[in-house]
C-alpha cells in the first residue's frame, strides 16, 4: 500500500470564521466558542460560516471562503469551493471561474461577501 505524503507547503491549517445569520455580525473567536460539527447541516443553524483556503493574497492577507479579491486589471472575483473540481476557485465578474492557485498570487481581498456584497457589483 502507497502512503501519500504531503510537501509542507500543501498542508494547511483548518479553520472557520462566522457571521449571525439574521445581523451579519461576525463571530470574533468563532473557533473557540462554538462547535460546528454539531452544527453543520442542521435547518436551526444561526451561522453563516467561511472556511480559510490555506491561501494569502499578495499582501499577505488569508484568502477565505466568501472573500472578494480584486486581480489585474480591476477585475473582481469571489473565493468558492467548486465541489465538480474539488478545488477553491475564484469566480470571476463575467462568470467564469479558475482554480485559486493560478491567479491568487496577483490578487488582493478586498472585502467578503457577507459584509461587503455591493463590492460584487
Amino acid at each position: 500500500m502507497k502512503r501519500l505524503r504531503l510537501k509542507e507547503e500543501e498542508m494547511r491549517e483548518i479553520k472557520f470564521r462566522a457571521w449571525w445569520k439574521d445581523t451579519l455580525e461576525p463571530i470574533p473567536d468563532f473557533m473557540e466558542q462554538y462547535n460546528i460539527e454539531v452544527l453543520d447541516g442542521k435547518d436551526d443553524n444561526p451561522f453563516i460560516y467561511s472556511q480559510f483556503t490555506g491561501r494569502h493574497d499578495q499582501t499577505g492577507k488569508e484568502i477565505w471562503e466568501g472573500d472578494i479579491v480584486e486581480g489585474e486589471h480591476g477585475v473582481k472575483a469571489i473565493i468558492e469551493w467548486t465541489q465538480e473540481f474539488g478545488r477553491w476557485s475564484m469566480r470571476w465578474s463575467d462568470g467564469s471561474t479558475t482554480p485559486i492557485s493560478r491567479h491568487v498570487r496577483h490578487a488582493i481581498v478586498i472585502g467578503n461577501a457577507h459584509e461587503h456584497s455591493d463590492l460584487l457589483k
